[in-house]
Formats: structure tokens, C-alpha cells, sequence
């Protein structure tokens, strides 16, 4: 310090030694002052984020976390900083479904929150825990019961066995176990995992409607049909509680439906080129399939309001990713969709007319109807209402009416007989200026439909997922493209 000092050679020794000591005083002052702006910086980044975690805003988590990781890392005297920054994204990557990069966070915090809090901590079982989590996806089930054992070991030395936590940490252990054959084994922890969630729910009981589905799924490829079905439904029933159809998910909770076996919200239209599958949550039904034009894959998307009374939507930018059947806790891959305006579209909308016109719940959806449709009383529910057709998110207004009567039988829609007013029935098909980001706002009526299609090139005989945003509900249903050609 006294070598850069501009007075070394004017001043006495003793002025010299002073003005060193007022220089080093400034530069620790500066330095402390520094320190503090990124220890308050990185508190709010964590904070924050830890918080969006919990309401399950994961896209608002991950910006935080990272954040606060990249404060971290500016920081290198407080390692800890780094290792629970790093903790925290490997959680949420974990609760998104992105276990490869959950699990190679999580990995890398995983030394550092050992070394800062020791290995008896609750934040090492915390890491012990997402880790056995994601192993359990990766079908190493041995290494995720040792890492879920050590966990409950620790939380267990720590009298918390009564806390999320824990439930945590049996819920992997027995799924882990379940997965590894040992179903005697996996029983009791499963029934004592769900116990200590319906006394930890989180937030608006999302994780216990989670944990629930994930039980479903186990039960009902165990045979167990009935059980399945209860805990299933049970956790839809909590997802559509926490449901805000006008609000997307970078400002609600995610709400994830997906279409798998054992789902009692899952249908499907069997067909053999061409199976029609949906799911119905919220009052909104969400329908696709998909069709192969040989170089390109359209995929038609129906959002449908099944509510007895119009409703608003606030719909997000549909989304097709492949997933590799090997390895399906892999990173997916995102495909981009194809520019309509590049290709002949309306030629191509042609050849899926042609291939799916003998499909009469295809062809229905292929057509902008302005009137509801008159339809049995036992009819289903994909032939009535009104319908606009186009290119997904780009629908124009059609003017359409609705009949006085819909059949000689009572209206399954509840219409009539009700006190309400019927007048905001009738109208315009309208799509409305939406103020969040990559969303499209719609009003549908009761039965009232939009079906969308949107252009792929074609990735063959590969596992794919659409999803769908609706509000803050992600509808998500999987498909298998074809290996050769429809001839």
C-alpha cells in the first residue's frame, strides 16, 4: 500500500505511516461496504427465490436462484452462499422435471453444503433427499435408498420426523423401494409419507397433490385399480382448487396435468394412426393428436370450455419436446414449430383433411362452426358448441348464434331452468389483447371451442409430449410419432 501512496517522497515518515493507515482503513471500508451490498443482494435473490419455490413459480424461482448463484459466486469467502443457492435451483429443477440438471446441481452442491453445515445437518438431508429423488427417475434405486436412509438418519438424530422434510425423505425411500421390487417394504413408508403431507400440504396443498399422483401412478401399475383411481382424482380435485385460468404461470402457481395411466381426468378416442387423447380439469377440456404429412408433423390442439357459463382463458404458447424412450429422465429436447406463413399451409391443411375425414371427431374439430351444434341428448361433448379453426393462437372472430332449443331433450349444459341471465351467451367468438408475454387471451361460451394447429418437422418414431398452457395449468399429453409414412 505505501508504494502506491503519490506522497512516498515528500512526506516524513511519520505522515507517510499515518496516510498508509487512513489509505488501508478506506480500502476496508470499501471492501466491507462491498461485502454488504452482495450479502444483501445474494439474501434477497435467495430469499425470493427460496419463496417463489415454495408457491411453485418456478420460472420466477429460477431467475432469483440464479441470481443469487451468480452473487455466490462473486463471493468466494462465504462458500456457503454458493452451496445453498446451488441447492435451491437443484430443488427446483427437481420439482420441474428436469432431473439430469437437478441432479448435476445438486451434485455439485452437495459438497459444499456437507463442508458449511455439516454432514448432520438438515440441509445436507435436504440434498440427500432431491438427489435420492432424481437417482429414483434414473432407475438406480439402490444408491437412492442409501441417500434416502442417511437422510431419515439425520432428520431422525434431529427429532424432525414431524415436518415436510421428512415426508420428503420417506416418499423417496419408498418409492425407491417400490421401484426396486420390494413392494412389502414400500407399503408402510408410502402410507407414512402421505400421513405427514396431509399435515404438510404446501402451499394451496400442491405438494400433497403431487405426492398423490405420484402414489397413483405407483398403485395402479401394481394392480391396485381402485386405489389408484381414489388418490388420483384426489389430487385433481386439489390441482383445480389452485387453478386461475387468467393468470399464466411466471405470476401463479404451476399446475400440472398430465395424461398417464391410472388418471381419472385421462380419455382417450382409441384409433390406431390417429388416437385422440384429452384430459379435463377446471372446467376446460384440452384435446390433440397428431398427424404426419410425411417431411412435417401437425399437431391439433382443442381447448374447450366444458363450465356451464362463459369464461376467460389466458392461453400460453403451446409446446412439442421429444423425450428419448432410453433415457426418459434425460433433458427433452424442445422443438421449434415451423412458420405457417413459410409453407403451403392451406395445402397441407388439405392432407389432413383427406387423411382424418373418415375420423368424424377429427373432422369436426377441422371446421369453424358458427352455430351450436344439435346433437342427441347422449351425444358427446366434441360435437356441440361453436368452433373457429386456424392456425394455433391466430383465431379470428366469427359471428355466431346460439338456438333457442338444443335438442327435445333438457339441456346437458344447464341452460336452461337457470335463474341466471342468458344474455352474455349470445355474441361474438372473440380472441382479446393479452398483456403477458407470449399469451393470447380468449372468451369461450359454454361448449365453445378453439382448435389450432401447429407445424413440426417431422422427428419419427420418437416419444413426444404437448404441452398446453391454460392460465396457470399445464396440460401435458404423449404421443409416439410414426416410423414410416401413412400410405
Amino acid at each position: 500500500m505505501k508504494d502506491s501512496c503519490p506522497l512516498l517522497l515528500t512526506l516524513s515518515a511519520v505522515l507517510l505511516l499515518s496516510g498508509a493507515s487512513a489509505y488501508s482503513g478506506s480500502v476496508e471500508e470499501s471492501g466491507a461496504s462491498t461485502d454488504t451490498q452482495h450479502k444483501q443482494g445474494w439474501h434477497k435473490d435467495q430469499d425470493s427465490g427460496e419463496r417463489a419455490l415454495y408457491m411453485r413459480q418456478f420460472e420466477k424461482a429460477d431467475d432469483y436462484l440464479e441470481r443469487a448463484l451468480h452473487q455466490a459466486k462473486n463471493s468466494p469467502s462465504k462458500p456457503h452462499r454458493l452451496a445453498m443457492s446451488r441447492l435451491a435451483l437443484g430443488e427446483s429443477y427437481l420439482r420441474q422435471g428436469r432431473f439430469q440438471e437437478a441432479y448435476e446441481t445438486l451434485e455439485l452442491s452437495r459438497g459444499g453444503v456437507r463442508s458449511a453445515y455439516g454432514s448432520r445437518s438438515s440441509e445436507f438431508a435436504r440434498c440427500l433427499t432431491a438427489l435420492g429423488a432424481c437417482l429414483v427417475e434414473f432407475g438406480k434405486e439402490e444408491k437412492a435408498m442409501d441417500h434416502a436412509r442417511k437422510a431419515i438418519e439425520i432428520l431422525t438424530g434431529m427429532d424432525k420426523k414431524d415436518s415436510q422434510l421428512y415426508g420428503y425423505a420417506v416418499e423417496t425411500l419408498g418409492m425407491a423401494s417400490a421401484r426396486h421390487g420390494w413392494h412389502d417394504e414400500a407399503l408402510p413408508r408410502l402410507e407414512e409419507a402421505l400421513e405427514i403431507f396431509k399435515r404438510y400440504p404446501g402451499f394451496k396443498r400442491l405438494d400433497l397433490a403431487a405426492v398423490l399422483e405420484e402414489q397413483a401412478v405407483y398403485f395402479y401399475k401394481h394392480g391396485d385399480r381402485e386405489k389408484s383411481a381414489s388418490l388420483s382424482e384426489e389430487s385433481a380435485l386439489i390441482k383445480e382448487n389452485a387453478m386461475v385460468t387468467t393468470q399464466p404461470t411466471s405470476i401463479a402457481s404451476r399446475v400440472e396435468f398430465q395424461w398417464k395411466p391410472g388418471s381419472t381426468r385421462a380419455r382417450e378416442i382409441i384409433d390406431s394412426e390417429f388416437p385422440f387423447r384429452y384430459l379435463t380439469a377446471g372446467g376446460v377440456r384440452v384435446a390433440a393428436t397428431v398427424v404426419d404429412l410425411w417431411e412435417l408433423l401437425a399437431v391439433l390442439i382443442t381447448i374447450t370450455n366444458v363450465s356451464d357459463r362463459q369464461s376467460e382463458y389466458e392461453l400460453g404458447k403451446a409446446v412439442l419436446r421429444v423425450v428419448d424412450a432410453d433415457h426418459p429422465a434425460g433433458k427433452p429436447t424442445v422443438l421449434s414449430s415451423v412458420d405457417p406463413n413459410s409453407i403451403d399451409r392451406i395445402r397441407k391443411e388439405r392432407n389432413m383433411w383427406d387423411l382424418t375425414q373418415n375420423r368424424p371427431w377429427l373432422a369436426n374439430i377441422q371446421k369453424t362452426r358458427g352455430v351450436r351444434g344439435l346433437v342427441p341428448h347422449e351425444g358427446h361433448d366434441l360435437f356441440r358448441g361453436p368452433n373457429v379453426f386456424g392456425v394455433y393462437g391466430q383465431w379470428k372472430a366469427v359471428s355466431h348464434t346460439v338456438p333457442e332449443r338444443l335438442s327435445i331433450h333438457p339441456s346437458r349444459e344447464g341452460l336452461f331452468g337457470s335463474t341466471e341471465d342468458d344474455t352474455a351467451l349470445t355474441g361474438m367468438l372473440r380472441a382479446n389483447h393479452s398483456s403477458f408475454k407470449d399469451c393470447f387471451n380468449v372468451t369461450l361460451e359454454p361448449f365453445e371451442s378453439r382448435t389450432g394447429e401447429i407445424f413440426y418437422l417431422n422427428p419419427r418414431d420418437q416419444d413426444v409430449i404437448i404441452s398446453v398452457p391454460v392460465g396457470n395449468a399445464v396440460f401435458e399429453l404423449p404421443f409416439h410419432t410414426r416410423k414410416q409414412k401413412i400410405p
